[in-house]
């Protein structure tokens, strides 16, 4: 399956990390750009082959700027997870902020809001 990817002009984001073996591989034929919405719009117009990216951002990208018929989202996960963080600032070490944070995000996932949320983009 990852084999397949050196038949292809791939696009991905300058300012993203993705996964490896993909992040360091120098026989992959890629072209960085540095946004996503620039990657949806390449592709549309076939000057590359595949974008990679992240969902639901590549998906609602298709979405907004109507490439629905000329881009095709397919499902493709790497082996390991890559994990995602949010970030405060030192203001808000001595704050409850983080542990909200945390708790919403518990929340919307196990009463399936996040998943409800993330169909709206597709």
């Amino acid at each position: 399956m990852y084999d397949d990817l050196y038949k292809f002009k791939i696009g991905y984001s300058l300012h993203s990390a993705y996964f490896e073996p993909f992040n360091s591989d120098l026989k992959l034929m890629k072209e960085g750009v540095s946004t996503e919405t620039q990657l949806i719009k390449m592709i549309a117009l076939g000057r590359i082959d595949l974008i990679i990216g992240t969902n639901p951002n590549l998906a609602y990208d298709i979405k907004i700027y109507g490439f629905k018929d000329k881009v095709e989202q397919t499902h493709y996960t790497p082996s390991p997870k890559t994990p995602v963080y949010i970030g405060l600032s030192n203001k808000h070490t001595k704050t409850s902020l983080g542990q909200k944070i945390d708790d919403y995000l518990k929340q919307i996932i196990d009463n399936g809001k996040l998943k409800q949320i993330v169909e709206k983009y597709r």
